[in-house]
């Protein structure tokens, strides 16, 4: 009985976890060029944005450092984060994100 009504709230409202549409379709702009598996740097103010953190470990298994230094050579500027490290040049654009490559 408990698995039949698992089943019938999943056919009738779909899956219970609410998505970002906005900041999933923004990582997924960047997601061709991101490195996949590895540390990077972002601005201190996205310590907080655990929707941002979470998206990042759990789809793209990126994790962010949140010191405002570039980390492995990529940076990722959230809107109005912080400006840009000395060095750093964008390899992607979305309206939220930027995505930086440094020391190239």
């Amino acid at each position: 009985l408990l698995l039949a009504a698992t089943a019938g709230v999943l056919l009738m409202h779909g899956s219970l976890e609410i998505r970002n549409r906005e900041l999933v379709r923004d990582l997924n702009a960047i997601r061709p060029v991101a490195p996949v598996g590895a540390v990077i740097g972002a601005c201190p103010s996205s310590r907080d944005d655990w929707g941002l953190l979470n998206y990042l470990q759990r789809f793209y298994r990126i994790s962010l450092r949140t010191e405002g230094t570039p980390e492995s050579g990529w940076f990722l500027v959230a809107s109005g984060g912080c400006p840009a490290p000395v060095g750093c040049g964008a390899v992607a654009n979305t309206t939220e994100f930027e995505l930086l490559r440094c020391g190239q």
